[in-house]
């Protein structure tokens, strides 16, 4: 069973270690990955209180950083530990989002970045291209809209 808890300064350490595990590849590809660099950046950018750690059965296994703003939901990150990617936790914690999004006729958007093959994912669940620069993909699921 998936559930949340917030996300507290205690869960800084296993946070970092998420993302490095997660997202390294990714980051690596696009920009190049240099610890010490990174490490701070994530240092400066850590805010928890905005942070619900996903769980399955108690345990840890994830990050969800989704915003509902005034016109949409913005899902600014999701990161499942390699360990638990490919059970379909990512596409339910995702899939209730949009419920929740559709309940408020409102669309979701993210961006992701061109190397992440979390691409197909999104595609699956009815995410389209909106926008895209250099480095990144801006995708949106909006029930309202029609796309081609």
């Amino acid at each position: 069973m998936i559930g949340y808890r917030p996300a507290t300064h205690g869960d800084r350490e296993w946070l970092w270690e998420l993302k490095r595990a997660t997202m390294r590849e990714y980051v690596e590809a696009v920009f190049g990955w240099e610890d010490a660099a990174q490490r701070r950046m994530f240092d400066e950018r850590f805010d928890p209180s905005r942070l619900r750690i996903i769980q399955v059965d108690g345990s840890d296994v994830g990050l969800l950083d989704c915003e509902e703003r005034e016109t949409d939901f913005f899902l600014g990150r999701i990161e499942i530990l390699p360990s638990a990617q490919g059970r379909g936790i990512g596409s339910a914690v995702i899939q209730t989002i949009l419920v929740q999004a559709a309940a408020k006729k409102k669309p979701v958007r993210l961006q992701v970045l061109r190397s992440n093959p979390a691409r197909k994912l999104y595609a699956r669940l009815g995410f389209y291209l909106e926008a895209e620069t250099a480095t990144h993909i801006k995708l949106i699921q909006d029930p309202a809209q029609s796309h081609g």
